[in-house]
């Protein structure tokens, strides 16, 4: 054997070494690699005047349920929405064929209330291409008399997928833009895991500003899950939370804490820390 193939074969040896050794210290991070999917498709609209901010205008279809809506809508100024009120949102969909019109009626309960809009079924299946130009017409009805009306532009945000997993649990599927997440799935390969502990709650956290990355106490909790197990499993109790820190929550480090209990009304149970990572952004998944 000469020195050249020496030379080859030694550093093909290092090389091997160096891969093997890496995939035990990530193993954690892709043992659910080849897991994860992404929905079929989700989007997320923001859009604000001198008047209102609306954030977290959906389109989605995930576990075969296909749904638009859940925005939040904040009046910018004192008193902009009064006892009684009656909102009429729109939002309005032209793709340079034809316009679509979801509409959205809510009543607001208190002074400055913070509106939130339910999910409504989407009939049609959507994609990017579709959204040519969007917009939310706002009518604010107050004692049967139209008091404002304006139409907001809405803009389509940047959505990342992020992903977390241990050698037995995952989350995948965890949305988030700038300014808003919506809470994952959560699997696991053991297929007992909801007899051995029926009730769960995961807690979403981020990062504060200047925060410790490896001191826990640095995290804010700003979103949950709570619910049986089974249900959890199968993609229910799923909800948004929206970051209204400094910053953007994509800069932010992101971190869950599972907590796996025998009974709904225990605090204390098997918990565990999943780290989520994003690097897949959200896209169209299905065929028009």
């Amino acid at each position: 054997m000469n020195k050249e193939i020496k030379r080859q074969l030694i550093l093909s040896v290092v090389l091997l070494c160096m891969l093997v050794v890496t995939l035990f210290f990530w193993y954690d991070n892709f043992i659910f690699h080849t897991y994860v999917n992404t929905s079929d498709y989700q989007y997320c609209f923001m859009g604000n005047n001198d008047d209102l901010s609306v954030n977290g205008y959906e389109f989605y279809k995930d576990h075969d349920e296909q749904s638009h809506g859940g925005a939040r809508i904040v009046a910018l100024n004192d008193r902009f929405f009064l006892e009684g009120d009656q909102v009429i949102a729109t939002f309005v969909v032209k793709n340079g064929k034809e316009e679509m019109r979801y509409v959205h009626q809510l009543d607001v309960k208190s002074d400055n209330e913070v509106l939130f809009m339910n999910h409504e079924k989407t009939q049609e299946q959507m994609s990017g291409d579709e959204f040519k130009e969007t917009s939310l017409e706002v009518i604010v009805k107050r004692d049967d008399e139209k008091v404002y009306e304006q139409t907001l532009p809405m803009n389509m945000q940047q959505i990342i997928a992020y992903n977390g997993a241990n050698k037995n649990y995952a989350l995948q599927n965890v949305y988030a833009t700038a300014s808003w997440l919506k809470t994952g799935d959560f699997v696991s390969t053991d297929k007992q895991i909801d007899k051995e502990y029926p009730y769960i709650i995961i807690d979403y956290l981020y990062l504060k500003e200047n925060g410790d990355v490896d001191n826990i106490n640095d995290y804010e909790r700003f979103a949950y899950v709570k619910g049986k197990t089974e249900d959890i499993l199968n993609g229910k109790n799923k909800t948004v939370a929206f970051y209204d820190d400094k910053g953007s929550l994509l800069e932010r480090e992101l971190r869950c804490v599972v907590t796996l209990t025998k009974k709904d009304t225990d605090t204390e149970g098997y918990t565990f820390m999943l780290n989520l990572k994003g690097a897949i952004k959200a896209v169209d998944s299905h065929e028009k």
